[in-house]
């Protein structure tokens, strides 16, 4: 399940979801909101993923620079 309701005219795929969030952090969005009605810890295992890889190329990049 996605960040939005699967029954809707236009689902929205885990892909469009990650890249929505890519794209809040890119901006600056520092608050994501979740909810239980997509499904028991689904937005948070996804926000979890791509906050763990936004880690990761951070780290990465300080090593790097280092």
């Amino acid at each position: 399940m996605s960040m939005a309701y699967k029954d809707l005219s236009s689902p929205v795929t885990d892909e469009d979801s990650i890249a929505t969030i890519h794209k809040a952090l890119e901006l600056g969005v520092t608050f994501l909101d979740t909810s239980d009605v997509y499904g028991p810890f689904t937005n948070e295992e996804l926000i979890g993923a791509v906050l763990s890889l936004q880690a990761a190329l951070y780290f990465t990049w300080l090593v790097l620079r280092a």
